[in-house]
């Protein structure tokens, strides 16, 4: 039986894995795994479930025991705008988080700060800022340089899978206007999109699996990431989190989730339309925020207290 804490994370994909390993460094003990047994769910000292809003609400029965014996249970939610729509899918998760939190051991977690903290005792416990925007001091970090950009520095980096909601079209579009600043991709695209771009001048293709080593070596040699998203994505990004945390200017959209969240940050170049960002960026200044009024974005101790 597993003694202390208890890190459930999933294998889907995303951050869940980064964020179980970041509980278990803030917590200082325990276990962090995929899956478990029953027994250990139900036996755990204290039980912290990473994928919130989706798989993990199925242990709610496991998790209403647990609060019976006097053992602590945590929800932590990665997508809670998931919860908030009028699907019946949505409106169930509602009842069943409101019945979960009728129980003092148990809370639930959503890293939508602050758009969804007006939810808090209702829906939330608490909610804090997405650790993307502040973790790396508390995880185990590497990095390796993939083969591909060896020696390149000062590009604008396009990570992650390249599809709609990164406004692939309108970056495809636009990036051959660039000029001379180079473009590194760096996660799976199509096949279309890369006979599009590979024969575009000064720009780099890493069309594969990304590790996360490598994303910290391509954000080290970095001049500028792209957070560019479509106006319907209403959540945090990991992309844009690892950016603040090592200073980098973000492409963002205008009016979008991540101004409207964080447009405190200083680095911020907010488009409404990628079709002048190869001169924005090539220009100077970019009219950054003045760093005076940058706010912090740590919420680790928020984040321990709760564990």
């Amino acid at each position: 039986m597993t003694n202390g804490f208890l890190f459930l994370t999933t294998n889907k994909l995303g951050h869940y894995k980064s964020y179980g390993e970041l509980c278990h460094s803030l917590a200082g003990e325990g276990n962090v795994a995929e899956s478990a047994n029953i027994a250990d769910i139900i036996g755990c000292e204290s039980l912290v479930l990473i994928d919130g809003d989706s798989q993990h609400l199925a242990l709610a029965p496991f998790v209403i025991l647990r609060a019976l014996l006097g053992r602590p249970s945590l929800f932590l939610s990665v997508r809670t705008e998931d919860l908030l729509g009028s699907r019946l899918k949505s409106r169930v998760k509602r009842r069943l988080i409101q019945l979960l939190l009728k129980f003092k051991r148990v809370s639930y977690v959503s890293i939508h700060y602050p758009q969804l903290c007006q939810y808090e005792g209702r829906y939330v416990t608490k909610c804090i800022y997405d650790p993307q925007l502040w973790d790396l001091p508390f995880i185990e970090s590497k990095s390796e340089t993939p083969c591909e950009v060896l020696g390149q520095k000062g590009y604008l980096l396009v990570l992650g899978a390249l599809n709609e909601k990164r406004c692939k079209n309108e970056l495809i579009s636009s990036v051959s206007s660039f000029g001379d600043i180079p473009v590194v991709f760096a996660g799976k695209m199509d096949l279309e999109d890369e006979k599009k771009l590979k024969n575009i001048p000064n720009i780099t293709l890493v069309n594969r699996y990304v590790s996360d080593a490598e994303i910290l070596a391509l954000y080290a040699n970095a001049g500028f990431v792209y957070a560019y998203y479509d106006q319907s994505v209403n959540r945090p990004s990991g992309i844009f989190g690892r950016a603040v945390q090592l200073g980098l200017p973000v492409v963002i959209r205008k009016g979008g989730y991540l101004e409207r969240q964080y447009g405190n940050y200083e680095k911020i170049i907010s488009l409404s339309s990628l079709e002048y960002l190869g001169k924005m960026l090539a220009g100077e200044p970019l009219g950054f925020v003045d760093p005076a009024s940058r706010v912090s974005f740590d919420h680790s101790e928020i984040l321990r207290r709760l564990l």
